[in-house]
């Protein structure tokens, strides 16, 4: 949940995200589940039921960090997870009508990126940030190359470095299709090492996984790496195989 980068592609997108988490805390590989909408595609978090990022079959995504603008303090009395309220995303049949009418009543401040790429045949991008009062909405680019860092986890000089490592990741890789992103978030670029895209801090949170929605002409596909096991996972999004959801 704690870096995400978003580059356009011919024909669509890669969004790719590094989970930052303690080991213990289980995940199950990102495979579809029946939701009343239909089926979403994700890996679930087995403590709180939710998830980071997640795909559904009729072409959104999205994707969550914790933290709005800056780091904040966690009353631990919240009403729900904010895993569980990026599922309520795929309810809604448009981003803007999930953004005027989701409840964010007593949760805490995440940074939440939503896209619908096959709504009229053109990408919707936006980005909501919840800073536990007031619900900041950014209608983003779809033909610019983003990235994010939590801000729990990064101070604002740290998520600036990382920008510009992406932007340098960018130009140096621009002639790859995707410019083999996946690597820039599986590798050390030299940061202190609770700075750094593949990260471990001295409270024992370090990058357990990567999740990648890549989405390309007639390629639609999910990929996960658990980063302590290096195995991989993948689901083809436009053929899954259902699995009941709890």
């Amino acid at each position: 949940m704690c870096t995400v980068t978003y580059i356009p592609m011919p024909g669509g997108f890669c969004l790719t995200s590094s989970r930052d988490e303690k080991p213990e805390r289980l995940t199950d590989f990102p495979q579809a589940h029946i939701h009343p909408q239909g089926e979403v595609i994700y890996p679930k978090d087995l403590k709180a039921g939710g998830t980071w990022i997640a795909a559904s079959r009729d072409g959104k995504a999205a994707c969550l960090l914790n933290g709005a603008f800056e780091a904040h303090r966690s009353n631990r009395n919240y009403e729900k997870s904010r895993g569980k309220l990026l599922l309520e995303f795929f309810e809604f049949n448009q981003i803007p009508q999930f953004l005027e009418k989701v409840s964010l009543h007593n949760i805490e401040p995440f940074t939440l990126l939503m896209l619908d790429y096959k709504a009229a045949f053109k990408c919707v991008f936006y980005g909501l940030r919840w800073d536990g009062t007031i619900k900041h909405i950014k209608k983003l680019c779809p033909e610019t190359s983003y990235i994010w860092s939590s801000a729990t986890l990064y101070q604002q000089t740290v998520r600036e470095s990382r920008k510009q490592l992406f932007k340098n990741w960018i130009e140096k890789y621009k002639d790859f299709g995707d410019r083999l992103i996946y690597h820039f978030h599986a590798k050390k670029h030299g940061l202190a090492a609770d700075a750094d895209l593949l990260m471990e801090n001295a409270n024992g949170v370090k990058t357990v996984s990567i999740s990648q929605i890549r989405v390309c002409h007639d390629e639609e596909r999910f990929d996960y790496t658990d980063v302590q096991t290096n195995k991989h996972h993948s689901v083809n999004l436009l053929n899954t195989t259902t699995k009941l959801s709890a």
